[in-house]
């Protein structure tokens, strides 16, 4: 059975799915495989390193990835309705 996040063609809402539900059911499925499928932390990570080697301190990948994830989360609060490659570009700065 599916465990997913479902809006019925009738307007209703859930953050869960029920056990009973047939697939004939759903109007829309999606799928969130950026994470899963796609290693977006490695190639940040690659890409990042021109600028990470050359701070004086050893940077793990935690490291860059977490002060990643600050800049990031604060850029998109002031600023929500950004495109994302402006946004990454204030990310970029600030790292």
């Amino acid at each position: 059975m599916f465990t997913v996040k479902y809006r019925l063609v009738h307007g209703f809402e859930t953050p869960n799915c029920c056990n009973d539900m047939k697939l004939s059911q759903f109007k829309i499925l999606t799928f969130d495989v950026y994470g899963t499928l796609i290693d977006w932390e490695s190639g940040m990570i690659t890409a990042l390193k021109p600028l990470t080697d050359r701070v004086a301190m050893n940077l793990g990948r935690d490291d860059i990835l977490n002060a990643h994830a600050h800049y990031e989360a604060t850029a998109q609060r002031f600023s929500p309705s950004r495109k994302y490659s402006e946004l990454l570009a204030t990310v970029y700065r600030r790292l």
